[in-house]
């Protein structure tokens, strides 16, 4: 999934950076360890938490603002929705407890677009026997699953604008086209206002990218920037296909 996203959207021009929790950075990758090892097991839930926090603090500081502030996408495999799931809904933990130690370390911070892949947990179950190797949290009970589960789902229910629950029991291929669609639908590719840098913002249009076919309905930029449009359309060997005119020139 997180490869889709990253494909799509660096076919619609942006910059990706690719990230996941817990981990991210080097920090973070040793607290990921220490969570997913089958050898501690005598992990408390509270000590579990407040080592995900930690690593979150660490990967929004090092990765995550830096990247945002540099313009670019963010795509991150989990988020705080899975602090909620695992360690509230899975682990017990007051749900109060997560929220207030979650907004002191992530106020500003909330996705634009959360893609929940959700399939039945004997489906998971299933997919992680076929993997051999177990982690911490795979190592589970079928209840501590299958509260996770309704936890995501219920929050989707609650945010249906930024939550779009895909049926993740499918094929990889279906999973992958309803990704992709969600994203069209989500930031508008297909129909999108594409923002170009050359130095400085120099063309900005409204643009059909399926098909892979530009079709300009709208724009405004000079000369330049429609030498950027070009560039733009040779580059993912997509076609331009409506003429347009800046101060009554054509351009080619």
């Amino acid at each position: 999934a997180i490869r889709v996203v990253k494909r799509f959207l660096e076919n619609n021009g942006r910059n990706v950076v690719i990230t996941r929790e817990p981990g991210g950075t080097a920090i973070g990758e040793k607290v990921r360890d220490i969570l997913l090892s089958t050898q501690n097991d005598a992990m408390s839930p509270v000590s579990e938490l407040f080592l995900l926090l930690a690593a979150r603090a660490q990967h929004l500081a090092e990765v995550v603002s830096p990247a945002l502030a540099s313009g670019n996408c963010v795509v991150c495999d989990r988020f705080f929705d899975a602090t909620y799931a695992y360690q509230g809904a899975g682990r017990g933990l007051d749900m109060s407890i997560i929220k207030s130690a979650t907004d002191l370390i992530s106020p500003f911070f909330v996705p634009t677009l959360t893609l929940l892949l959700d399939a039945p947990v004997e489906v998971g179950f299933k997919r992680i026997e076929s993997r051999g190797k177990t982690d911490r949290f795979e190592e589970q009970n079928r209840d501590f699953f299958e509260r996770i589960r309704e936890s995501y789902l219920n929050r989707a229910r609650l945010e249906p604008k930024r939550f779009c629950v895909i049926d993740a029991s499918q094929s990889l291929g279906e999973v992958s086209d309803r990704i992709e669609l969600v994203l069209k639908e989500k930031f508008g590719f297909g129909s999108a206002y594409l923002v170009f840098k050359n130095a400085e913002p120099v063309a900005a249009f409204k643009a059909n990218t399926r098909n892979k076919t530009i079709d300009v309905t709208d724009y405004e930029g000079s000369e330049k920037g429609w030498r950027v449009v070009k560039e733009f359309a040779w580059e993912h060997q997509m076609p331009l296909k409506t003429e347009l005119r800046i101060g009554g020139k054509k351009m080619q």
